[in-house]
C-alpha cells in the first residue's frame, strides 16, 4: 500500500501546487509591477511581479513563521523553470520542473523524525532523461543532512525512479518507475554502499532473476521469482563459495 500512496502523491502534487497556490497563475492581473501581499499580522504572504497583466519572473510565498513555502518561476503567465515547495521547518517537500507550462518531471521527498531524508521519488513525464537534473549530484540541505549519492550504482530510468535511505542517511535501495508503477531493476545496498541485492521487480514484487551478495562482493544467493514467489532454481552459497543449499521452487513451494 505504501508504494501506491507514494505514487499517488507524486501524481497529484502538480495539481495541488496549482490548485492550492495563494494566487491564481491563470488570472490576468490589472496592475503591472512588483506586488507584495501581507497577512493581517503584517507578515509577508507572497511577493511577485506582474508584466502585461501576467505573472512574470519569480514568485515566492511564505509560511506564517516566515519560512519560504513556495518558489516558482513564470514567463508571461506560464510556469517555466523549477518550482519548489518547502515545509515550515525548511525541508524540501516537492520539486517540479516546467518548460513553457509543460510539466517535465516531479520529485517528492519524505523525512525521518531526525530530519534525514527517508525517500526521494521522481516521475519524468516526457520519458527523456536529458530533461531531468543529474540524480547523482550532492543534494544540498534536504532536511538537516546533506546527502551525496554520486558514488552509488543506483537504478535510474528515463521514466522515473525512487531511492530510499536508512535513518542514518545511508542509501538503502533504488527502484525504477515504469508505466506509473514501481517496476524495473531493483538494487539494495549495505551501509557501506556496496551492493546487496540486484533483482527485477514488477509492481514492487520480485519477478525474474534475483542475485544477493555478501558485503565482500561474493555471491550469496542465485534465484528466480515469479509474482513475488520463488519459482525455479535456488542456490545459496557461503562466503567461501561452497554451496549450502540447492533447491527448486514452483510458485513459492519447495519441490526439492
Amino acid at each position: 500500500m505504501k508504494p501506491l500512496l507514494i505514487l499517488f502523491f507524486s501524481l497529484i502534487c502538480a495539481f495541488l501546487t496549482k490548485a492550492q497556490n495563494p494566487i491564481n497563475s491563470d488570472y490576468r492581473y490589472e496592475a503591472d509591477g512588483y506586488h507584495s501581499e501581507t497577512r493581517a499580522d503584517g507578515s509577508t504572504r507572497c511577493q511577485y511581479t506582474i508584466k502585461d497583466g501576467n505573472l512574470d519572473g519569480p514568485r515566492e510565498c511564505f509560511h506564517p513563521n516566515g519560512q519560504l513555502w513556495i518558489h516558482e518561476t513564470f514567463d508571461n503567465g506560464q510556469f517555466n523553470g523549477t518550482n519548489v515547495s518547502f515545509a515550515e521547518n525548511g525541508d524540501t517537500v516537492f520539486v517540479e520542473r516546467y518548460q513553457h507550462d509543460t510539466l517535465l518531471y516531479t520529485r517528492n521527498f519524505d523525512y525521518y523524525k531526525n530530519g534525514n531524508v527517508k525517500w526521494i521519488a521522481t516521475i519524468n513525464y516526457l520519458n527523456d532523461s536529458t530533461l531531468v537534473e543529474n540524480p547523482f549530484k550532492t543534494y544540498k540541505r534536504l532536511g538537516r543532512t546533506a546527502i551525496d549519492i554520486r558514488n552509488t550504482e543506483l537504478t535510474i530510468s528515463n521514466e522515473g525512479w525512487m531511492v530510499q535511505f536508512r535513518e542514518d542517511g545511508s542509501v538503502l535501495d533504488s527502484l525504477e518507475i515504469t508505466n506509473g508503477l514501481y517496476t524495473g531493476v531493483y538494487k539494495s545496498f549495505f551501509g557501506s554502499l556496496k551492493k546487496k541485492v540486484i533483482a527485477n521487480k514488477v509492481d514492487w514484487e520480485y519477478h525474474g532473476d534475483y542475485r544477493e551478495f555478501f558485503e565482500s562482493g561474493r555471491i550469496k544467493i542465485v534465484a528466480h521469482y515469479s509474482e513475488g514467489k520463488l519459482h525455479g532454481n535456488y542456490i545459496e552459497y557461503d562466503e567461501s563459495g561452497e554451496i549450502l543449499e540447492e533447491s527448486k521452487y514452483e510458485f513459492g513451494k519447495k519441490m526439492r
